[in-house]
């Protein structure tokens, strides 16, 4: 900084003239794209808000229905066993195994994902100087997960904020890094979801879509998650099995 202060001081002063314009225009266009932002921002406020009771509701009722299902797993087993032909049940473990790794994978692929953000947030803040990097490299790092949102919770109020005060350098770096940010995610994330889960990455990529189209933030997770069962149960062949039993064939489930 002192470096380029004293550069700059050494300039005549129509070159300095021409960086100060330069540097208000930028100053200008982040403003006004922030701006942009935030009016989108708020008028999808209240769909994100909305969004949120449902989410957890679907949350509350998994963790309860998964809850009570491990807890009487093995009874189940048993009477599924029971009800079900052998192939059938042979199929159903099959894709009861598949989903464990799906979800595992998952996991993993957000774990990964998380870090990958965290270290570049890291390396971007400790090349700004900034203070308390490691702190705010680790709350990007955990915001990070969530759908839309993510990094942007904390990188777009303090861009907003450095460029009020008029700290324009430290503004365009924290949108430089922003971006860098978020284009490695998008760019990152169908890969590593599908090397994770097993899934192609072309098709994970379509479910991300399709699932933000139809759903919202939400359609975010459903959207792989979908993909998943319904490789599953082709692999299990499941799909198979029903269609020939609908064709009426002969010993296909037993």
């Amino acid at each position: 900084y002192n470096q380029a202060a004293s550069l700059f001081k050494n300039l005549d002063a129509g070159q300095q003239d021409t960086i100060m314009t330069n540097i208000q225009t930028a100053g200008q266009k982040i403003a006004s794209s922030a701006g942009n932002f935030l009016q989108n921002f708020f008028l999808k406020l209240p769909a994100l808000v909305s969004w949120i009771p449902n989410a957890a509701t679907v949350l509350v009722f998994s963790l309860l229905a998964t809850f009570f299902i491990s807890k009487d797993w093995n009874r189940l087993s048993r009477f599924s066993g029971k009800l079900l032909p052998e192939r059938a049940m042979k199929s159903f473990r099959t894709v009861i195994t598949d989903l464990k790794k799906a979800l595992f994978g998952f996991v993993r692929a957000q774990l990964t994902l998380i870090s990958i953000t965290l270290v570049i947030v890291l390396i971007g803040l400790l090349i700004l100087r900034v203070d308390y990097a490691i702190t705010i490299a680790l709350v990007s790092g955990i915001v990070d997960i969530l759908p839309y949102l993510g990094t942007g919770v904390v990188f777009i109020p303090w861009i907003i904020y450095e460029a009020i005060v008029g700290n324009i350098p430290l503004a365009i770096g924290l949108g430089v890094l922003y971006t860098v940010v978020v284009v490695q995610r998008q760019l990152m994330e169908p890969k590593i979801l599908s090397s994770s889960i097993g899934l192609n990455p072309l098709a994970t990529l379509i479910a991300l879509f399709v699932g933000f189209k139809l759903v919202g933030f939400l359609g975010l997770i459903l959207g792989p998650v979908t993909l998943v069962i319904i490789t599953t149960l082709h692999r299990a062949n499941v799909f198979q099995d029903i269609w020939n039993f609908i064709l009426g064939k002969p010993n296909v489930i037993k």
